[in-house]
């Protein structure tokens, strides 16, 4: 288990506690960070040392810690801050991959050394008093380099062994500390980002979303495309079909929220549905709610009104009722122009919550 000790934040309205935060509630409080607001911090094992010491910046509000610690024990791999096993490590105790199954552990040690004998000189019948002391001397300084020597052994075996045997120690023992420098995405800089740092292309898109660059973010998707690059685009074009296409396990929530707004605009309201109920967003349920009355669904708009309990769906709900009446009593009396005219103001309902 991890818990977080935050060092320093500027974060808005935020108060630095007084205790480590447990792993769950650190994530939502870089959740709920806006961009360029950041905080330094290190990860400990739960009453343990710290193992990682680090600074988070949000740069968007489509960026996650879990991205930017991945993004940074990569580039800390690649200068050879760390190893690829001690960045295996921390991402496995963060949660953030699954565990490596446990490989066989090499055959225990021998027990600590064996004594080593000291050589000594052969014995005579007699042995004069000289002789015992230049004996005694030889003796005691080859037994104390013996000894140094030993220790010095002992020192550095434990060493070595501590670097061979650390991708399979169940946590590490030293701080490891993120202190590689990382270029910062600017409208001036960002081509030259993506080309020079292959891996950070969709850190470039959340940028120019975040920066509502859209021109900037169709070149480049032309040049440097990725998935989310064409799931944005597409949203800002209001292409809902390529929007429905992406691979919703690859989309964070507010995409996903996207992605239930194209099904909403598209009809598909109980694809809609199914994203907005694993959501629970009071925004999400607004627009589905929207959806269902410029299709005449009353119903199914009164239960969601029931959940959220808001003043402004009712007066749409009231709205509505009155608008599916109308064009009833016009499609009744035949009059084609004005039921199209009572279709056309049922169409344009909740049009503020709804991308036009």
């Amino acid at each position: 288990m991890v818990e977080v000790e935050i060092l320093d934040a500027q974060i808005k309205g935020f108060t630095l506690p007084l205790y480590p935060l447990e792993w769950e509630a650190f994530l939502e409080v870089t959740e709920a960070m806006n961009p360029s607001e950041m905080l330094s911090f290190q990860l400990l094992e739960v009453d343990g040392a710290p193992f990682y010491q680090g600074k988070f910046e949000k740069q968007s509000s489509l960026e996650s810690f879990e991205d930017d610690l991945k993004k940074k024990l990569k580039l800390l791999v690649k200068k050879k801050g760390i190893t690829k096993e001690e960045e295996q490590q921390i991402l496995e105790m963060t949660g953030f991959i699954d565990k490596k199954p446990s490989l066989p552990t090499k055959h225990k040690q021998k027990d600590e050394a064996t004594s080593t004998r000291i050589p000594r000189p052969s014995k005579k019948e007699k042995v004069s008093q000289s002789q015992r002391s230049n004996i005694f001397f030889r003796t005691y300084s080859i037994s104390t380099l013996v000894k140094l020597f030993l220790i010095l052994l002992i020192v550095a075996g434990a060493y070595f062994l501590k670097e061979e045997f650390l991708s399979g120690e169940e946590q590490p023992t030293t701080s490891i500390s993120s202190s590689v420098e990382i270029t910062k995405i600017t409208l001036d800089n960002y081509m030259e980002v993506a080309e020079k740092e292959t891996d950070r292309q969709e850190e470039v898109v959340n940028f120019l979303v975040e920066q509502e660059a859209f021109e900037q973010l169709e070149a480049f998707q032309e040049a440097y495309p990725t998935e989310i690059g064409k799931f944005e685009v597409a949203f800002n074009q209001k292409d809902w079909q390529t929007v429905i296409e992406a691979d919703i396990s690859t989309l964070n929530n507010a995409r996903k929220m996207m992605m239930a707004i194209a099904f909403i605009q598209l009809g598909q309201l109980e694809e809609a549905k199914l994203i907005s109920e694993s959501l629970e967003d009071t925004r999400l349920f607004m627009q589905l709610a929207v959806g269902y009355l410029r299709q005449k669904n009353v119903e199914e708009a009164k239960k969601i009104q029931d959940k959220l309990n808001n003043d402004q769906l009712a007066e749409m709900i009231d709205t509505t009722e009155i608008y599916v009446q109308m064009i009833a009593h016009y499609s009744k009396e035949k009059d084609t122009k004005n039921q199209e005219l009572w279709e056309r103001k049922l169409e344009q309902i909740g049009k503020e919550y709804l991308p036009q």
